[in-house]
């Protein structure tokens, strides 16, 4: 039986180990710590198709993009439900096809999900701030195209080159679509934190919404019920996450965190710039994308009707983004997380974590206002 599928440290959990197992073999569970990991039963016969398919051990060639731009819907509910300008969505409501995104399935849990009715794709809208579980849907992406079906894929830049290891091969009407991403947090981790917030919260039905017209606003929801909020100055998972203190082990050493991609199409919050336009847009929600290839373009062509979109440039985009040029990195605080965690707890970690940067911060302040005294 094979005991590991790649370093752990590299591992990002992208399920594509799980859904290539021809006897089902593979499972991904959270370990004693909250971070998910594949485990292997059994069954396993040695195959090695886990290690061949995983992207950490057999990596994409990664492309640098084509063109770079500012877009935003002009529809305002559209823009005001959306993270950033609402690019995304758009494309997945003018695709003619099969749309895969993450959403909440329950439980608290966030899962990609297939939509063949563009009803539900609301779904999909707002950032989560959590790591998101394929589950089996790189087969169903497969089943899909082998039908004749266009499919738009979304997702993580890790997920989309687990998808492309699965597949194989290159498919015509596959589309795909990342985003810079920050890193991922475990999902038990905010679970944890949600229930320690939340006493009363029915999990089955609960949601998390990270962003609002205010920002950074974490607001929880049980079905459409609003059940109250945590502004950013007093939410311990909003820090560790956007501080880079909870993230998954190889989210430090992500090698997407690049200006190079391996999707058609990336999006992400738009990049400082000097264009007078995409400044003036930025406080009403602006979505920056990377046109990666000529599927991109396509892509970005469609939304053309319903979106309003400013000219950039790649170098521009690369200079105002962090993680366009480098993962997050390890910091004291970030050690420090995941050594509380392992000892007391996500909650615990979370909370010490914070309070602990804020004593730091104070010190600091009062030490610097003495040495301008002197």
């Amino acid at each position: 039986m094979i005991d590991r599928i790649c370093e752990k440290s590299k591992c990002t959990a992208c399920f594509a180990c799980l859904n290539v197992c021809p006897v089902n073999a593979i499972t991904i569970k959270p370990d004693a710590f909250g971070s998910a990991y594949p485990v292997i039963a059994n069954n396993c016969t040695e195959c090695g198709l886990c290690k061949k398919t995983c992207p950490s051990n057999s990596p994409l060639e990664l492309k640098k993009p084509l063109s770079a731009c500012a877009v935003f819907s002009r529809d305002k509910k559209t823009r005001n439900a959306s993270t950033s300008g609402g690019m995304i969505f758009t494309a997945a409501k003018e695709f003619d096809g099969v749309v895969y995104g993450a959403a909440y399935s329950g439980d608290l849990n966030v899962e990609c999900m297939r939509f063949e009715n563009k009803d539900n794709l609301y779904k999909t809208q707002s950032s989560k701030y959590v790591h998101s579980f394929i589950t089996l849907q790189f087969r169903n992406v497969k089943k899909d195209l082998e039908n004749g079906k266009r499919v738009l894929f979304t997702g993580t830049p890790c997920q989309v080159a687990g998808l492309k290891n699965y597949l194989k091969k290159d498919y015509e009407g596959l589309y795909t679509v990342d985003f810079v991403c920050h890193g991922v947090s475990d999902r038990e981790h905010l679970k944890a934190f949600i229930k320690s917030e939340f006493l009363s919260l029915d999990f089955k039905k609960a949601a998390v919404r990270f962003r609002d017209g205010k920002g950074y606003h974490m607001t929880v929801w049980e079905g459409e019920d609003y059940k109250g909020e945590l502004p950013f100055n007093q939410n311990f998972y909003f820090h560790g996450f956007l501080e880079g203190w909870s993230l998954r082990e190889n989210c430090h050493i992500c090698p997407y965190a690049s200006i190079n991609r391996c999707s058609d199409l990336t999006a992400c919050d738009c990049w400082g710039s000097k264009n007078e336009s995409i400044m003036r847009e930025m406080k009403n929600g602006l979505s920056g994308v990377l046109v990666n290839t000529e599927k991109g373009r396509e892509l970005l062509e469609s939304v053309k009707p319903s979106c309003e979109i400013i000219q950039s440039s790649v170098d521009e985009a690369q200079s105002g983004i962090a993680h366009l040029k480098a993962p997050s990195p390890v910091t004291d605080y970030s050690r420090r997380f995941h050594s509380l965690n392992k000892k007391r707890g996500a909650y615990f970690a979370f909370k010490n974590t914070v309070l602990k940067k804020k004593i730091v911060f104070k010190l600091r302040k009062i030490k610097n206002a003495g040495n301008s005294n002197n």
